[in-house]
């Protein structure tokens, strides 16, 4: 089928793979259905991930403003893939799962891709740019959950030391997904049409000046700064006509919101937390280099996240089909009104993306 522009592509993806609807269902659907079925995406996903982000943490991330080599306990992070990496090359076993340098190639493959747009994402921070915030906190949190899952995986901690697992399996799951998903889109430039879209949209609709966004920004709780932002952009995908018509020539907006989805609620699902994830690297990698680290506290961290992870996985999917359901739902029967959103805290609350 040919498709128009990206925003089609998004959206036919959207109906046949997520929705799970026969091509013939888009063939058939107008401009006007089209506009508005994006604007309901936009709304219902920004108003999931507003609820769940609030559910967060992301202090130590965010003090990094941006910038993945300011992250605190990063050389850990990177001590921790160098660890295993050596332990895969050194234990390698015919039974052991062949996707284990692979999801670590991704893991390494994101650490580059983050770097390399590190000044789009320190200027997000300057700028309040609200969904390029959000990434940038996905991403770090994808990479120390996946390090995690994969310490959890593939180890075996024992008195008499650290071994590979015998015939250990992994599952693809949704913090190695979102890294694999934002390096192809690195690859494939559709990375790069996000920050232009965003550059756009932030312009168009946002009357602070650089000034006031900076001293937004140097707020050490950046949660409230990005619920605020996400309340803003779906009450005004609630009730703004314009809106609505540009979130469909931005296809760079609508990719992002759909690659923040999955993580964002996979992470509302897991019980372990942001600092759980740094603590059991921290003791893996000293654990190796001599320092006392309990082998019983790691064992036990190891055991409680790999089966956390992905549990949060399987829920965070339930959870989004049940929200694409929602939203078919509207584009099947577009007469029905749409889903109430929350007003935002003052009227003169802007629009932040």
């Amino acid at each position: 089928m040919k498709l128009k522009n990206n925003t089609d592509r998004v959206l036919y993806s959207f109906i046949t793979e997520d929705a799970k609807l026969p091509e013939s269902y888009y063939e058939e659907l107008t401009e006007a259905v089209k506009e508005q079925t994006v604007r309901e995406i936009a709304l219902e996903i920004l108003k999931s991930i507003s609820n769940k982000v609030e559910t967060l943490d992301t202090t130590p991330i965010d003090k990094s403003r941006g910038d993945i080599s300011s992250v605190k306990d990063i050389n850990y992070l990177q001590d921790a893939i160098n660890n295993l990496k050596n332990i895969l090359m050194e234990q390698m076993k015919n039974s052991i799962s062949p996707e284990a340098l692979s999801y670590l190639k991704i893991i390494t493959e994101s650490i580059k891709n983050i770097n390399a747009y590190s000044a789009e994402f320190r200027a997000a921070y300057i700028e309040k740019k609200t969904l390029l915030i959000l990434k940038y906190q996905s991403l770090i949190c994808a990479l120390f959950s996946s390090v995690s899952y994969l310490i959890s995986a593939l180890l075996d901690f024992k008195a008499e030391g650290i071994s590979l697992k015998n015939g250990a399996s992994l599952e693809f799951i949704a913090p190695l997904k979102s890294l694999k998903d934002f390096n192809d889109m690195v690859a494939n430039g559709q990375f790069r049409t996000i920050t232009k879209d965003l550059n756009t949209l932030h312009e168009e609709f946002s009357d602070l000046s650089k000034e006031q966004r900076e001293s937004l920004t140097e707020a050490s709780d950046v949660i409230s700064l990005i619920v605020t932002g996400l309340k803003n952009m779906y009450t005004s995908a609630d009730s703004d006509g314009s809106l609505t018509a540009i979130l469909y020539k931005a296809a760079g907006v609508i990719m992002l919101i759909f690659s923040l989805r999955e993580i964002y609620y996979s992470l509302f699902r897991l019980k372990n937390k942001y600092s759980d994830m740094v603590s059991g690297i921290k003791s893996f990698v000293n654990s190796l280099g001599g320092k006392e680290s309990p082998l019983g506290n790691l064992a036990s961290f190891a055991k409680s996240f790999g089966s956390d992870v992905m549990q949060a996985t399987t829920m965070a999917k339930r959870d989004i089909d049940s929200e694409n359901r929602n939203i078919m739902q509207f584009a099947k029967n577009p007469s029905v009104a749409p889903s109430s959103s929350e007003t935002p805290s003052s009227a003169e609350d802007i629009l932040d993306f």
